[in-house]
This record gives C-alpha cells, structure tokens and sequence, in this order.
C-alpha cells in the first residue's frame, strides 16, 4: 500500500512539474518590449490617421529606446524616436500615418524597436485607396490551405462587390505578394467574377522565407482603383490533424487530469475504506431483518389460521418493521460514530475488532427474531438457516479476509 501510494504521489509531482514547465515554455518571459504584434491603417488618398504602440521595459536595468520606420519614408512618423525608460516603466508612442503618393496602394514596413543590442520589428500595413470606389474586393482564406508552408499553396477566395451598377459581370483583376521590405515577389492577373467568387491559389517557393507577406487584389476600372491585402505567414507545414505544439498542450492537458483523478481516488479510497466495509455490512444486515419479515408476513398468509388472527399479525409485523428498522439505524449510526473515533486516534486493531463484533452481531439477529416469534409464534427455524447462519458464515470469512 505504501509502494502504491509512493508512485502515485511521484506520478501526480511529474505531472505538475509537466505543467509548470509547459506554462513557462508557451507563456515565457517577455523578451520584447511590446505586446503588438502587427500595425494596420486604411486611410484615403491624401488622409492620414494614426495608432498607438505601449513600449515596456522588462530588463532589470533602464534602457535607451530608439523607435523608427522602415521601408515607409514619408508614410510613417514617430511622436517619440527617442526616450529612456526604468525596469519596468512604460511610455505610450503614437503612430502616425499619412498618403503623401496620391496612389491607391499598399504599403510595407516595419517598425523597429531598439535598446541594449535588443532588437524589436513590428509588420505595418497602410492601405491607401480610393474615396470613391466602382467596386469592393473582400478576401478571404480557403481552410484547406491556411497552414502556408514552403513547397505548398496559399488559397484566397477573393469576391468583387459592384457599388456603381455598371452592369459587368467581370473584370480584370492583378494580384501580388509582397514581403515586409516592401518588395513585390510575385505577380499574375486573372478574371474576376463580379457578385461573385473567385478561389485563387498560388505555389510557394521553397526560397521565400518563412515570415510575414501579403497578398493584394487590385481592380483598375476607368482609373478608379479598388486595392485589398489578405496578410499571411510562411511557417513549417503542420500535421493535418493537430499540430506539434497542440498536441504537446493535449498531451500534457490529459496527463495532469489522469494525475488529479488518480491522486482523487486514491485519497478517498485509503480514506473511506473502512467506512465502505461497515455501510456494506450494515446494508447486509439491515436488508436481512427486512427479508426476514417479509418471509414471515408469507407463511403467516399462507397459514389456516382465521382471516381477523392473519390480519392482526400482519399489522403487528408492519409495525415491528417498523421498530427494527429504526433501532437499526440508530445503532448503525453510533457504530459509524464509534469507527470515526478509532480512525481519529489511529486504532487498527480495535477498529478491526469492532467491525467483526458488528458483523457477528448483525448476522444473528436476535432481537428480530424474538420479536417475529412474539407475534408469529412460530420459531421459523428453517427461515432463520437461511438468513442467519449460512450467511453469517460467509459473510464473516469474506470479512475476515478484507481486514
């Protein structure tokens, strides 16, 4: 028992320790200085609008921070380039973002957070379009290919909304994948379906890098623009039924509720096993009083006595139940208050003592007996065998091989 208890025990530490270190390996300490992990704007041509980024410094020491854009001259600024925080401290930085082109595009950059030989990059996008659109394009991915890898395939559905009526049922629409330096890595053009949908599905090239790109529709009618980014990221290519982390978070998951269940159950058997024995035998005792008068009400109905005598028999042993089982009770419930006391001051061999005297005595029955023959007055030898005798038999070697 002792083994046993030793290797749950053992077995419910590994398990915490499985969690604690899965916290610290999906939740480690921030080694960036911002929570954001992307920066995007829509403004119209010749607008501008701006965003708000929380720098935090989580070193023990203070640090110089230099914040600045790339790839985005002209299209982005910085309220705060330059500044100094303590361990800990805080500074709120704006963004500001303005269409100096006059082009309806998409704008690439990032934002570089630098301090100590740290390094932070935040993707950006500016979309810049049109204040009156002919049409709009709305992207959206295709489940099967949303884990992009490379050698794989990238799948957007793309669907074109007319805003003017011009009755055409398609149009030409160009496509292109950029990179966050803000370069054009792909190109192609194809027809779109007006209230419609189109499923476009490009292969990647094992020499694109795995990190963030954006793919953009783009829609020239009249010299009217209509422009759309779907951002996505190059990663390794995932199982296709859970990935590795999820199945490690899974994995983990399952062995600390094994672990808790086990260590459960354990507690309230090795607490309770004792309680279980004695509700066992007092239900066995309780259910053999109960069975004993019931067969007496039967042989008193079938008996030749006169109808009034079986009646009032019948009667005397439904109250007699009645009193034999609440006497029962009463003494099962100061038996079981009795064993909580032995348990309390951790006295075995009593305690297995007290459990064979209440079984002896539950088999017995003595005080049912004298009180079925009192109305009956029948001895019932033959009823009592069955009950009384071969039960107590072997119920006590049963009991005596439990303890």
């Amino acid at each position: 028992m002792v083994k046993k208890r030793v290797w749950i025990i053992l077995g419910i530490v590994v398990a915490i320790a499985l969690i604690v270190l899965a916290i610290f390996y999906f939740y480690p300490q921030p080694k960036a200085f911002t929570k954001t992990s992307l920066l995007k704007s829509t403004i119209t041509i010749g607008s501008e609008s701006f965003s708000e980024v929380k720098i935090t410094n989580y070193k023990d020491k203070a640090l110089d921070f230099k914040v600045y854009p790339n790839n985005m001259k002209g299209l982005v600024s910085i309220s705060e380039p330059n500044f100094t925080l303590e361990p800990k401290e805080s500074k709120i930085v704006q963004i500001y973002f303005k269409d100096t082109k006059n082009e309806v595009n998409i704008y690439l950059g990032k934002l570089i957070i630098e301090a100590d030989s740290l390094k932070e990059e935040i993707p950006i996008i500016l979309g810049v379009e049109s204040p009156n659109l002919a049409f709009v394009i709305i992207q959206n991915s295709i489940p099967k290919y949303e884990n992009v890898y490379p050698k794989g395939k990238l799948g957007v559905e793309i669907k074109v909304f007319d805003l003017t009526e011009t009755s055409l049922s398609t149009i030409q629409g160009n496509f292109y994948i950029k990179n966050f330096d803000n370069e054009i890595i792909f190109s192609d053009t194809d027809t779109l379906i007006i209230g419609g949908s189109k499923s476009k599905v490009v292969d990647i090239p094992e020499s694109w890098g795995k990190e963030d790109y954006v793919f953009i529709a783009l829609i020239d009618y009249r010299g009217v623009k209509a422009i759309s980014g779907y951002f996505f990221t190059i990663s390794d290519k995932q199982n296709a039924f859970l990935s590795k982390d999820i199945k490690i978070i899974l994995v983990i998951g399952l062995i600390f509720i094994l672990g808790v269940l086990a260590l459960f159950f354990y507690f309230i058997r090795t607490r309770d096993e004792i309680l279980i024995q004695l509700r066992k035998q007092q239900t066995e005792e309780l259910t053999r009083n109960i069975n004993y008068i019931k067969r007496s009400k039967e042989i008193v109905q079938k008996s030749r006595e006169a109808p009034k005598k079986k009646k009032k028999k019948l009667t005397e042993l439904s109250l007699a139940k009645e009193r034999i089982v609440k006497r029962i009770k009463r003494k099962q419930k100061e038996q079981r208050k009795k064993l909580k006391e032995l348990k309390k001051k951790k006295k075995k061999p009593q305690l297995e003592s007290e459990l064979n005297r209440w079984k002896r005595e539950g088999y017995k029955m003595f005080g049912t007996e004298n009180e079925v023959r009192k109305i009956t007055k029948q001895k019932m030898e033959k009823q009592m065998k069955e009950l009384k005798e071969k039960g107590y038999a072997a119920g006590f070697l049963k009991n005596k091989k439990n303890l």
